[in-house]
């Protein structure tokens, strides 16, 4: 599957291992990297010969391009990536979320098919790091959830990991946010 030419895209996310848009029609196409199994063996070890005494495996991958199959019906307004999953932010203010692994989607459930965090509404603005996300609410409110490692979450906590979405401190009503592996934008 190739994308069309002649997309209006409304806004695009990257992410380490995967890229998504957001079209006009509020459909979400996403490029995601993954692995090819190299079923020639001896070209495999090769290649390990080549790395010298760490015997590395050299990784063969490829961007496959994809529209994001979802579990119910929804028009995109925004879209974050992180490493292994995508948030999008739908025109009625709600979260959906996809990936590798529920670890960091907010929400259980099948990982695979993008869907609606059902705790979440009223959102305005979102972004992921790496391995965390982060959600601006009307009325001023931030949530986040995911790595806490350099406590780039901000809620006031020293613990590595938040599994579910978790109000921060108070602050400033934020319109837009960003991240990165390590730290948080507002």
């Amino acid at each position: 599957c190739q994308p069309s030419h002649d997309l209006n895209v409304i806004h695009v996310a990257c992410g380490r291992g995967m890229n998504a848009l957001v079209d006009v029609a509020g459909e979400v196409l996403l490029w995601k990297w993954e692995e090819k199994v190299e079923a020639d063996e001896e070209k495999k070890e090769e290649e390990e010969k080549e790395e010298g005494n760490l015997k590395l495996a050299r990784k063969h991958g490829m961007m496959r391009f994809s529209k994001l199959l979802t579990a119910c019906k929804l028009v995109a307004k925004e879209v974050a990536c992180g490493s292994s999953f995508i948030m999008v932010l739908t025109e009625s203010g709600q979260l959906a979320s996809a990936g590798d692994s529920p670890k960091y989607l907010g929400r259980e459930g099948n990982h695979e098919v993008l869907t609606l965090l059902d705790k979440i509404s009223n959102v305005t603005a979102i972004g992921c790091g790496d391995e965390h996300t982060l959600c601006a609410l009307k009325g001023g409110f931030t949530m986040a959830w995911g790595s806490n490692e350099h406590s780039q979450l901000g809620i006031g906590t020293t613990r590595t990991f938040v599994a579910t979405p978790t109000e921060c401190h108070p602050g400033p009503t934020f319109v837009a946010l960003s991240a990165n592996a390590s730290m948080s934008f507002g």
